[in-house]
């Protein structure tokens, strides 16, 4: 297809190094995954003069590895912490609230036995106890993002709905909703561009390599431009180390000595298959160890098709670098676990597998028998305690709660240096994101102007991961004959939004296009013909 060289979008992601230069930031971010595109944004809406620096894309580890749920904690209420509990629906709520367009309702089903903790009754008082304390779930969100209140199921409603729940002793059920995300990696791309919007300088293919020590105090770090490979200095007042599986590598840098132990790595595997034709999600449980240690595995359909996971293994590598033969080992010991639980008349093999989702998550412990406690809470380090104030490192563990733990750390960064507005104000971060219409809204304004010049499923898809941005998507029509021609006739991507991720949102990369300013990657269409194109893109950039 024709490749244009037209901009008719006003860049919103421009990369320009030299921004970073000859001047002191308050606070330089490291690392570009949720939470530290959150820290950014969160401490840009304070006035705090900020950078955020990423080794690698926006996203492109940890964060992109999801079952894509959002969740409101109702598993914390089998531990009777409504505090974390609390903080989940808060959390869940705000991302509704920023990017309804990136969000959906999900049901979950859970089925209820005449025994143990899936008590039908227990599990009836379960749900009216979550609507009570969500009872704010749906505060200041759009009309077509509400939650609807739980419900209790009959036997053959659960079985119409889920065929493969084990019916011996079923009684029932219960469907409660949480969020689905549409797409992870254009949500933390949201965040990127609106920490971008309130004057904070955000770099792709910056790494951290040193820190600046300077009269027995930190100074600032020493940065590489992995793109212009050229190392210079970016002096800053503080240094946010969020850099996820690279903590362990920044944190000895900027300490100069080995940074405290943040915790063991789990390798985190979620699996991506054709779609099992399921409306809600749900999950079975796998016994695992001899201890009888039980895994519940969820079901998750995304996009006509279905997620699963996670499976949790042990990892002993190098943190920064999880190898591609670690995640094989890691998929095939998934796929026999998810083989144990499935009802279903034929077993999962590798074939099915369209996709493996893959991160390093902290984990507190191994088990006597191999398996993983994860880390339940975050952790934020202070390194005055070590001797240099003004770095702080953070470990996060859900992507719902990313902008909550952000909160948190900057909250301390802004007490380290007496500025800013003292504590954030959710509203003011809600308040950073363009989207205020509801979805249904956006996708008729669109069809009543675009559906002659585009397909249905396409125009839908582009407002879906653009959200009020969709226009500046399609005003690639006045310079590109291509502009709607389909990447690949299996996915609504459309050449304009490849064209868009390389003039307005920073990408670098073939992979930067396929897997996080679109969900070709995703979704399972990383082909060589989509790899080729979206090259070709990138190669017809007009700087070049």
């Amino acid at each position: 297809m024709p490749i244009s060289m037209t901009d008719p979008s006003r860049s919103v992601l421009e990369r320009r190094v030299a921004d970073l230069r000859d001047r002191t930031f308050d606070v330089i971010v490291v690392g570009g995954g949720i939470v530290g595109a959150c820290a950014a944004l969160d401490a840009a809406i304070r006035g705090l003069d900020v950078a955020l620096i990423e080794q690698g894309d926006f996203g492109h580890r940890t964060s992109g590895n999801s079952l894509k749920i959002v969740h409101g904690g109702l598993r914390y209420l089998q531990r009777l912490d409504l505090r974390r509990m609390r903080e989940s629906i808060r959390e869940r709520r705000m991302w509704f609230r920023v990017a309804p367009h990136l969000v959906d309702p999900l049901p979950v089903i859970v089925p209820t036995y005449g025994f143990g903790v899936r008590n039908r009754r227990l599990l009836q008082l379960a749900l009216a106890v979550n609507d009570a304390i969500s009872f704010d779930r749906n505060q200041g969100t759009a009309p077509d993002r509400k939650l609807p209140a739980g419900r209790v199921l009959s036997p053959g409603e659960v079985l119409d709905r889920v065929p493969e729940i084990p019916r011996a002793g079923l009684t029932g059920g219960v469907v409660f909703y949480d969020g689905l995300m549409y797409s992870p990696e254009r949500l933390t791309l949201e965040v990127v561009k609106a920490a971008a919007r309130h004057g904070a300088v955000v770099l792709n293919y910056v790494g951290f390599r040193d820190r600046i020590w300077e009269q027995q105090r930190l100074a600032g770090i020493v940065a590489e431009d992995l793109v212009g490979n050229e190392a210079f200095s970016v002096r800053a007042r503080t240094v946010v180390n969020a850099a996820g599986p690279g903590v362990e590598f920044v944190g000895s840098r900027l300490l100069d000595t080995t940074l405290p132990p943040p915790a063991n790595w789990s390798v985190a595997v979620n699996v991506l298959v054709r779609g099992l034709g399921h409306s809600a999600a749900f999950a079975l449980g796998e016994r695992v160890d001899g201890a009888g240690a039980g895994r519940q595995l969820f079901f998750v359909p995304w996009r006509g098709r279905t997620m699963i996971g996670t499976g949790h293994y042990p990892y002993t590598g190098d943190p920064a670098r999880l190898l591609d033969s670690d995640v094989q080992s890691a998929t095939a010991t998934f796929l026999e676990e998810l083989n144990r639980a499935w009802p279903g008349e034929r077993p999962f093999t590798r074939d099915d597998v369209l996709l493996t989702h893959r991160g390093l998550l902290p984990a507190r412990a191994l088990t006597p028998h191999g398996s993983v406690l994860l880390m339940s809470r975050q952790r934020i380090i202070d390194h005055a305690r070590h001797g240099v104030p003004g770095a702080f490192t953070v470990l996060a563990v859900k992507y719902t709660t990313g902008r909550r733990v952000a909160e948190q750390v900057v909250d301390r960064v802004c007490r380290y240096l007496g500025r800013g507005d003292g504590r954030q104000d959710p509203d003011r971060f809600a308040a950073a994101f363009p989207t205020r219409q509801s979805v249904a809204a956006l996708e008729s304004e669109a069809r009543g102007r675009w559906r002659t010049e585009l397909d249905a499923e396409s125009l839908r898809h582009v407002v879906r991961s653009h959200g009020s941005d969709f226009e500046r998507v399609l005003a690639y029509r006045h310079g590109d004959p291509a502009w709607n021609t389909r990447v690949t006739p299996e996915s609504p991507v459309i050449l304009a939004q490849l064209l868009h991720g390389r003039d307005a949102e920073m990408a670098q990369t073939a992979d930067d296009l396929i897997w996080r300013r679109t969900e070709l990657g995703p979704c399972g269409h990383a082909s060589p013909a989509v790899t080729h194109t979206a090259q070709a893109v990138l190669d017809a950039r007009p700087d070049q």
